[in-house]
This record gives structure tokens, C-alpha cells and sequence, in this order.
């Protein structure tokens, strides 16, 4: 059962979607009188098949739902955070480009590599740090900045090279065996 704050005036889920029965529970005003939103932002094919099941889903699929306080906003073609970070500038008036960081984080979350293996090492460098706003603050600004974007390149290399040398010594020990079968 999810515990909520019963002065949460929005609630806003990104990246995930929630099952509808909890949506309605979520959103009836006798469980809830204090909620003004609930706003569920997502890029998964599974939401798309969940809350729209009747459209045809392709790469640059896209809906947008609403109802009493509801608010549901799905597009395909970019990940949780892009969605979060267009929806929040379109809510708030801020109009600008994408942090770098984001078009990274959404290269690797949509396994698009356009930025090749620089995806990867950003991506294992990402995982080294703390989840706390200030980490991903400087990390936004280190990313903007090709210098320090390069460092941070180049720490995560090292990092990568370090894994795949362990998964290559692990897979040098694996043996074949069957499961269920």
C-alpha cells in the first residue's frame, strides 16, 4: 500500500507507470481531498500499452492523457528524464535547450549510442557518484564544460576498462550447464 503525505498537493511519477487501480485510488477525492495532480511522465512501451492501448506505438510515438487531476504525458522518442525536463520547462516557462548531461543519460537509456562508446564511459562514471542533487548539479556543469567533460570521459573509460577486464576474467572460469531441461 503506498503511504502518502495527505497534504501532497501534486505527485508526480516519472519514469515508471503506475497500474490504473492505484491511479484511481490515488485520484478518488475521498482518499485524497488534498490532491490538486497527479502527473505520471513516461517513455515505456509498456505505459503506452497500459494507458493507450489502442495506438499504434512506433519510435516517435507520443499521448497525452487528462482527466480529474490527472495528467498523464507519454512520448517514445526520448527518455524519463527528457520528458520530465520538457514537461517541467513547458510548467514553469522555462524555455532552453536540454542539459548535455540529459542528452547523454537519454543516448544510454534508449541504447541509441550516438555518442558511441562516450555513452558508456559517462554512463559507468554516473554510477560512482552519490544520488544527492549536488552530485548531479556539478556533474550537469562539468558536462558542459569540454574540458571537464573530457576528465569525466576519461575517468569513466578507466572505469569500463576495469569492468570489462573483470567480466572477461569472470567468463574465463563460467562453465556450460542446463537449466530446467
Amino acid at each position: 500500500d503506498l503511504a502518502l503525505d495527505r497534504a501532497a498537493k501534486n505527485i508526480y511519477v516519472v519514469d515508471f507507470s503506475l497500474p490504473n487501480e492505484l491511479i484511481a485510488k490515488l485520484t478518488y477525492e475521498v482518499l485524497n481531498p488534498y490532491l490538486q495532480q497527479l502527473t505520471i511522465l513516461d517513455h515505456h512501451k509498456t505505459a503506452f500499452e497500459r494507458y493507450c492501448p489502442t495506438l499504434a506505438i512506433d519510435k516517435d510515438s507520443s499521448a497525452v492523457i487528462t482527466g480529474m487531476k490527472l495528467h498523464i504525458s507519454l512520448h517514445n522518442g526520448m527518455c524519463g528524464a527528457l520528458v520530465c525536463f520538457y514537461y517541467l520547462s513547458s510548467l514553469l516557462k522555462i524555455y532552453e535547450d536540454e542539459p548535455k548531461l540529459l542528452r547523454y543519460v537519454d543516448d544510454y537509456d534508449r541504447w541509441v549510442y550516438q555518442y558511441g562508446d562516450n555513452t558508456k564511459y559517462l554512463n559507468k562514471y554516473i554510477r560512482t557518484l552519490p544520488m544527492t542533487i549536488e552530485a548531479w548539479d556539478h556533474l550537469a556543469d562539468q558536462v558542459e564544460d569540454n574540458e571537464q567533460l573530457a576528465l569525466v570521459l576519461e575517468a569513466g573509460q578507466e572505469l569500463q576498462e576495469k569492468h570489462d577486464a573483470e567480466v572477461e576474467r569472470l567468463a574465463g572460469t563460467a562453465w556450460p550447464i542446463e537449466l530446467a531441461g
